[in-house]
């Protein structure tokens, strides 16, 4: 399924919604490849960014959330992650971006 907005869906659906595993190519290169719940990225996932940053771990309300690793080019973080941020507060995720603050 293609969007106006250049974004495609492969996969499962559930009573109209995104439901079941699945990957989404976002518009501005980006990956999700794992499970939707109600049309939402939910369950152990991985988004690949277009510069090779990559976050594997688990999504509720499309937003990482539990266990979780990023890799950039500045090495990698592991650890629970809390509605789109490592609980260190230096690394924060949505769709499009991965924002470090290595020291």
């Amino acid at each position: 399924m293609w969007f106006a907005n250049g974004d495609r869906f492969e996969g499962d659906f559930s009573d109209g919604l995104f439901g079941g595993r699945g990957t989404y190519w976002y518009n501005s290169g980006a990956r999700y490849d794992g499970p939707f719940a109600n049309g939402l990225r939910g369950g152990q996932g991985t988004t690949v960014w277009p510069n090779g940053s990559r976050y594997s771990g688990t999504y509720v309300n499309n937003k990482p959330n539990g266990y979780g690793t990023v890799t950039t080019e500045n090495g990698s973080r592991s650890g629970r992650w809390r509605d789109g941020r490592l609980d260190d507060g230096r690394i924060a995720i949505d769709s499009t971006l991965v924002e470090c603050g290595y020291d």
